[in-house]
C-alpha cells in the first residue's frame, strides 16, 4: 500500500513514505529506511510461499544493503535518497531466514515443475522437512551432483546381468500436499559374493505431480503412468511419507 502525501513538490527530507505488506513495513524518512517485520512475519504462520520468500528476501538484502554508502528509493517516479537503512528486528537470525529462504525456493521450484498454484504453509511446516525438498529440488531441476543409486539383488540368470534402463520414483511433502518425482537412469550389474549389486548412472528428470485424493492409490497410479510413458519396467521406488499417509 502506497500513501502518496497531498502536498506535490516537497523536498525529500520533508517526505516520509510507509510501505506496508502482510510480513513488512519499510518506513523511509529523513535519508533513513527502517524495516520491520509485521505480527504476521512468525514461522507457525501460514503464507503463500512466494510471500515468505519477498520478506526473506527483503530481510536477507538488507545486510548486503549495509555495506552500500548510498541507497537509491524511487517512489512514484520521484528518487528518494536514503544514506542507511536499518532493521527494526534485531533479533532477527540471518542463518535461520538464510535456511528458510533455501527451502521455500525449493517447494516453489517444485510446485512449478507440477504447475500447482501456490500454497499457505508454516514455515516450521517446510523446516522439517527441508533435506529431503531441497534433495527433490535439485534432483528434478539438475541442480548439484547427485549420488548415485545402489542396491543389491539375487543374481538374476546370466542373460539379465546386463546395463538396464531403470526408473526411479519418490515422494516429498510439502505442506499438506504430496509431490511424486521420477527419474530415469540406467543401472550396471556387478557380481559381488552371492549377490549383484546395481549402481546407476546419470539421472535424468521426468516428471514431478502433485497426488491428490487418496495418496495411497495415487503413488502407485503415478508408477503406472511413467511405466506406460516410457515403457521402462524396472523401478527403484521409496515409501510414500508417513506423516503425509497420516494426514490424509
Amino acid at each position: 500500500d502506497l500513501y502518496v502525501p497531498a502536498i506535490s513538490g516537497l523536498e525529500p527530507e520533508y517526505i516520509k513514505v510507509i510501505v506496508k505488506t502482510t510480513l513488512l513495513t519499510a518506513t523511509i524518512a529523513r535519508q533513513q529506511i527502517c524495516l520491520e517485520a509485521t505480527e504476521e512475519f512468525r514461522s507457525d504462520r501460514k503464507h503463500a510461499l512466494k510471500t515468505w520468500r519477498d520478506a526473506l528476501l527483503s530481510f536477507t538484502l538488507l545486510s548486503e544493503v549495509n555495506s552500500l554508502s548510498t541507497v537509491t528509493v524511487i517512489v512514484d517516479g520521484r528518487p528518494l535518497i536514503a544514506g542507511s537503512i536499518t532493521s527494526a528486528n534485531r533479533d532477527a537470525d540471518p542463518s535461520w531466514m538464510r535456511r528458510a529462504l533455501h527451502v521455500i525456493n525449493a517447494a516453489l521450484k517444485l510446485r512449478e515443475l507440477a504447475k500447482a498454484e501456490d500454497e499457505h504453509i508454516a514455515v516450521d511446516d517446510l523446516l522439517r522437512n527441508m533435506e529431503t525438498i531441497e534433495s527433490a529440488a535439485g534432483l528434478m531441476c539438475g541442480e548439484g551432483k547427485a549420488g548415485s543409486l545402489q542396491f543389491k539383488t539375487d543374481i538374476p540368470d546370466l542373460d539379465a546381468i546386463r546395463e538396464m534402463p531403470f526408473l526411479y520414483i519418490s515422494a516429498v511433502a510439502i505442506g499438506s500436499d504430496l509431490f511424486a518425482y521420477a527419474l530415469r537412469t540406467k543401472m550396471t550389474p556387478k557380481i559381488v559374493g552371492d549377490r549383484a549389486k546395481w549402481t546407476s548412472g546419470e539421472l535424468e528428470p521426468l516428471l514431478v505431480e502433485k497426488l491428490t485424493n487418496d495418496v495411497l492409490a495415487a503413488y502407485p497410479a503415478f508408477r503406472a503412468n511413467l511405466i506406460r510413458l516410457t515403457g521402462i519396467n524396472s523401478v527403484v521406488e521409496t515409501a510414500v511419507p508417513q506423516a503425509v499417509v497420516t494426514s490424509k
